[in-house]
């Protein structure tokens, strides 16, 4: 790209690039040496909202991950900047062990909303105390809108749709903190002191990642994933729908038969064999090499008629027509 600096840093991603749950990827600790050995500044970002930093950061030391905690930046770390720019006192809809992220914030008659993934509390009356207090005026602040996240058994749904619920019953627009927004990315470059165009994310989300970097000015690399994505095709300037997990679906539909070992070098039932008549009723000659058929029913024929003229003509109820007549 002719107007990129040098590269200077990398952001990766974790859950789902790096492990899933507790169990790293295959190849992961080798692929972040391999990064660890170049001059680039690595940061970790995430969008995790089950667990504080401190937690996370154990838990990947005991995936035998060389990280450092202060090399994380998480979007729980960026929902509690803007809480204590504004001073809020959030009503917090976080896991518990998340809310240590937290901890010297006033929530004491809740002013704001502040959501992440919280599958413990997502239920009636927790939903409904924060639809309340978004009517009275709180403001909602989605700590990230991701639709899903991935699983040991499978995907799961992530905080975006408990958001969006919340934003159409009250008809507000949240603020949202995490990936993929502009804010979160530059945020997490603002500690190394690097420009967007000197660095690159690395995710297994092409919206949340790639996307959300890419609008902030980086580059993004997709990591080989699992899940529903989408991928620009230049050839036809559009974005294509890829399910690559539908390639793991049992296959039930039709299967061909093996073809037979015993292939007769003469069918006579095949119109392009030797010998054999064609539809148009011409007898093919007892050709024992390439041969090349005329096409016989061309698109275009070699004895079409003259150009014509256009006369115009009216159709019943004075709807114009053209027919095209040809002249001798």
């Amino acid at each position: 790209m002719a107007g990129r600096r040098a590269l200077k840093a990398v952001l990766v991603d974790l859950s789902g690039t790096l492990h899933v749950e507790d169990t790293a990827i295959n190849g992961a600790q080798e692929a972040l040496q391999r990064l660890r050995s170049s001059s680039l500044n690595v940061r970790f970002v995430t969008n995790t909202t089950k667990e504080c930093k401190r937690t996370l950061f154990e838990r990947l030391k005991k995936m035998e991950f060389d990280i450092r905690e202060d090399e994380i930046f998480t979007s729980l770390s960026a929902a509690r900047s803007l809480v204590e720019q504004k001073q809020l006192r959030p009503l917090l809809l976080v896991e518990d062990s998340a809310l240590e992220d937290f901890q010297g914030i006033d929530i004491s008659d809740p002013n704001a909303v502040v959501i992440g993934l919280a599958p413990e509390h997502f239920n009636y009356q927790t939903m409904n105390r924060a639809f309340r207090l978004i009517l009275d005026g709180a403001p909602l602040i989605a700590i990230h809108k991701a639709r899903y996240y991935k699983r040991k058994d499978g995907l799961a749904l992530g905080p975006g749709p408990f958001v969006t619920g919340l934003e159409y019953a009250t008809d507000c627009t949240a603020t949202v903190v995490g990936k993929p927004e502009k804010t979160f990315f530059l945020e997490a470059l603002r500690g190394i002191g690097c420009a967007p165009e000197e660095a690159i994310m690395i995710g297994d989300d092409a919206r949340d990642d790639v996307g959300g970097a890419q609008a902030a000015g980086m580059q993004g690399i997709l990591v080989k994933t699992e899940h529903q994505h989408i991928r620009y095709n230049p050839l036809r300037d559009t974005w294509v729908l890829v399910s690559a997990h539908r390639m793991k679906r049992p296959w039930k539909g039709q299967v061909e038969k093996p073809p037979e070992e015993n292939i007769p070098r003469h069918d006579p039932l095949n119109p392009l064999c030797p010998g054999a008549t064609r539809v148009n009723g011409e007898v093919n000659p007892e050709y024992d090499s390439t041969f090349v058929f005329d096409n016989d029913f061309p698109a275009l024929q070699p004895d079409s008629p003259e150009p014509g003229q256009y006369i115009q003509m009216y159709a019943c109820g004075g709807l114009p027509f053209s027919l095209y007549i040809a002249v001798d």
